[in-house]
Order: C-alpha cells, then structure tokens, then sequence
C-alpha cells in the first residue's frame, strides 16, 4: 500500500503545470523554444551606444 501511494505521488509530481509544455525531444543546433520578441529601435540604439563606448580604448 506504502509503495503504490508513493508511486502515485511521484507520478502527480511530473504533472505540474509549469512542467507543461516543456521541450524534451533534443535536436544538436536546433532551437525549439519561444521566438524572442523584437528589440526597439530606441533599445537597438542604446546597445549600440554602449558597445561604441566599450570599443574605445
């Protein structure tokens, strides 16, 4: 009785809902999570200023 509880215990704990819809078939160089969001002309050009800032010995 012990061990029929704990399998099921175990088995609800694999069903949580953060759990789903997670990737778990791997392809090597292949990205299958979420698209990202596109950056802002403002936001592209205040990574660009930083990254001049940076190159400037």
């Amino acid at each position: 009785m012990l061990v029929a509880c704990a399998a099921i215990l175990i088995g609800l704990t694999g069903c949580r809902e953060s759990e789903q819809d997670r990737i778990i078939d791997f392809d090597p160089g292949v990205y299958k999570g979420k698209k990202d969001t596109p950056l802002s002309q403002e936001t592209l050009d205040e990574l660009r200023s930083r990254a001049a800032i940076q190159e400037t010995p």
